[in-house]
């Protein structure tokens, strides 16, 4: 989109590129994605996790909720930034972000402990 695209078209625009992703997703399941790849020469080969596979169930993403709560909560109570986590993991792997995120929360417990004696 040109950058002095107006922002009633730009509006209308988005609502059609939205229009048409639900149009393929709804006939049939990762529509879009797989238009996509069938579509892109660069996208093609590449591993794509579809379906199932890439849905957090209800548990998992209630727990995560609670857990970028917690962090939010803790970071901001003691004036922390969080780590670039980028650097320090794969994001790939879940347990590796989950030891990162504990071993944060950790430091930051252990500073307020520290400040409070």
């Amino acid at each position: 989109m040109a950058k002095d695209t107006g922002k009633h078209q730009a509006t209308e625009s988005i609502a059609h590129s939205i229009a048409k992703i639900n149009h393929l997703n709804s006939k049939k399941h990762d529509g879009f994605l797989l238009a996509m790849i069938e579509n892109r020469a660069d996208l093609q080969g590449l591993p794509f996790l579809m379906g199932d596979d890439c849905r957090s169930g209800e548990k998992l993403a209630a727990s995560f909720a609670v857990i970028v709560e917690g962090v939010r909560q803790l970071t901001q109570r003691n004036g922390q930034r969080l780590p670039d986590v980028s650097t320090d993991i794969r994001f790939g792997d879940l347990n590796n972000l989950a030891k990162a995120l504990m071993t944060f929360c950790a430091r930051i417990i252990s500073r307020g402990v520290r400040a409070q004696r």
